[in-house]
């Protein structure tokens, strides 16, 4: 073997070596905490109770339905107010204290919890509002029908117009 070509191995033999050696460098490791929070939260979407055409002196009965999502295991209560027209007075006990109004015309309303129209959605004093519902949160959508009920006594005398109301529904958690 000539003289250049054992320089060449002797070459990458240390070459070879410095490779192996570098690849023994030193390590360190250490630990990353990972965390997170979950906060107590609810959402709620609510539906508009339309009576849309109501005829003087029949009834009329609508419907429409709440849903709450709330993080999985925080309780909540569900609150509707009496709305912006709301009176003690007029109509029978105060299972019409809601009105819709259309100007200065009121059309009085009830609310309930159930289809049979039995179970009134109305408070029993003016400080307790008008608890709907005490739940859980389970983090999937939880729903309340909502009723409501013209009575067709109370349209006998009402103009025409177009009557509203904003009941504020509100979730406490």
């Amino acid at each position: 073997m000539n003289c250049i070509q054992r320089f060449v191995r002797y070459m990458l033999l240390l070459l070879g070596v410095g490779c192996a050696m570098g690849s023994h460098a030193a390590t360190q490791t250490a630990t990353m905490d990972v965390s997170a929070i979950i906060v107590a939260s609810c959402k709620l979407s609510v539906m508009a109770l339309k009576f849309d055409n109501v005829e003087p002196g029949v009834d009329k009965n609508a419907a429409a339905v709440l849903a709450s999502t709330c993080t999985s295991g925080t309780a909540f209560t569900l609150d509707l107010s009496n709305g912006g027209q709301s009176t003690t007075t007029g109509g029978t006990g105060d299972q019409f204290r809601r009105q819709m109004a259309s100007g200065n015309n009121l059309l009085p309303y009830m609310l309930y919890q159930d289809g049979n129209v039995e179970i009134g959605a109305s408070a029993t004093s003016a400080g307790n509002e008008n608890l709907l519902k005490n739940g859980m949160g389970t983090g999937e959508e939880q729903y309340v029908n909502i009723y409501g009920r013209v009575i067709g006594a109370e349209t006998k005398k009402s103009r025409a117009g177009n009557y509203s109301d904003q009941v504020v529904v509100t979730i406490a958690f």
